[in-house]
């Protein structure tokens, strides 16, 4: 069995090479849903999810939270069939580089239980919105 950063989709695109396409759909586009196969358990946050404004609150650059300055960056990821972040990519900026950076930190920490497909787990890719707020 290959590793999973070199497997190919049936079609012959590797996929990174597929992940790269389905970023650009998201930039142009950041509020579409993604499409499921039908069948198809999305990848979940595994874990306590009320955790998950603690680890926010820690990577707000505390320059900006500072400046008062608030904002909403879109990510999206490549999960693999392990639960594992692989790839991941800005495709809504908040406008403040800082911030950006930090959305991929609090990405690149999250685990998920990975998509479902015929009872296997599968790769899956996920749009992960975040608000960067003030409150809490």
């Amino acid at each position: 069995m290959e590793p999973f950063g070199s497997a190919v989709l049936t079609n012959g695109t590797s996929m990174r090479q597929a992940f790269e396409a389905l970023a650009a759909e998201a930039r142009a586009d950041p509020d579409a849903e993604p499409v499921l196969v039908p069948g198809t358990a999305r990848p979940r946050i595994a874990g306590d999810v009320s955790e998950m404004g603690r680890l926010l609150r820690e990577v707000y650059p505390p320059g900006l939270r500072d400046a008062g300055i608030t904002g909403k960056v879109r990510v999206a990821l490549l999960v693999d069939a392990a639960g594992t972040v692989k790839y991941m990519q800005v495709t809504r900026s908040s406008g403040y580089r800082e911030m950006d950076v930090a959305a991929l930190r609090f990405a690149q920490a999250l685990r998920f239980e990975p998509a479902v497909a015929n009872g296997c787990r599968v790769p899956a890719f996920v749009p992960l919105p975040l608000d960067f707020t003030l409150a809490g």
